[in-house]
């Protein structure tokens, strides 16, 4: 039988000695069910940090006329950009390679080769004037999509369906992290700092260990196929 988040965190409850009837009713309880769910995201989006855990493709729409592109909140770390309509690469700048004056409002004077703003299809992509916003030149004249390469944060877990973005074998990792943001909590009996900090500096020293695994699986090429992956392996 396949791990699920809902299982994980039926099972950490049973670990934290935490269990609650049939029927749901966690008013008893030491920590309640949202406050689980809340660890159990933070766990694995710290996880996914540390290792980059996960590698994938996600999609922004680029509208006509507009030189701005929201980029999806989940990309972390960007590997790539390519522009759907023409399968080519953008070439992704920082804002200080392009020869600039600042105008007002994100605006952007740019000299040298990209001093005309509009006839695209894009073929630059500045990343670091917003947060997670992309200004693409030439300004687009249709619209069109980006496909974009990088590192993601995995599906938080009212957004999952039920499904994990951990492999199995890794989980346990992300039970110790929540034990630590567990023992953490500020309520007379859930509250121990000693077992808080045991179980985060027992995480942090899994994490690194997927880290290394991950590395070593990306150098030995072990690529596989797909759109997401754990260490160039498809989940």
């Amino acid at each position: 039988m396949s791990l699920t988040p809902s299982k994980f965190i039926q099972r950490f409850r049973s670990k934290i000695d935490d269990l609650i009837p049939e029927d749901g009713d966690d008013s008893a309880a030491l920590w309640t069910t949202a406050e689980l769910e809340e660890y159990f995201d933070r766990a694995q989006q710290a996880l996914c940090e540390h290792t980059q855990y996960l590698l994938g493709e996600l999609t922004a729409p680029v509208i006509a006329e507009r030189e701005w592109v929201t980029l999806p909140s989940r990309v972390t770390n960007v590997r790539g950009i390519r522009l759907e309509s023409t399968g080519l690469d953008l070439d992704i700048r920082n804002l200080n390679e392009m020869g600039h004056t600042p105008a007002d409002d994100y605006g952007l004077k740019v000299t040298g080769k990209w001093r005309q703003a509009e006839g695209g299809p894009p073929q630059i992509a500045i990343l670091d004037i917003v947060t997670n916003r992309a200004r693409l030149m030439p300004i687009p004249a249709e619209d069109d999509r980006l496909i974009i390469t990088g590192e993601l944060l995995p599906r938080e877990y009212a957004d999952c369906d039920d499904t994990f973005s951990i492999r199995p074998h890794h989980a346990w990792a992300m039970e110790n992290f929540m034990k630590y943001l567990a023992y953490s909590k500020h309520d007379a009996d859930a509250y121990d700092p000693d077992l808080s900090l045991k179980y985060q500096a027992q995480a942090f020293r899994d994490f690194d260990a997927i880290y290394h695994e991950i590395k070593k699986l990306r150098r030995s090429g072990q690529a596989g196929s797909g759109t997401t992956r754990y260490g160039g392996i498809p989940l």
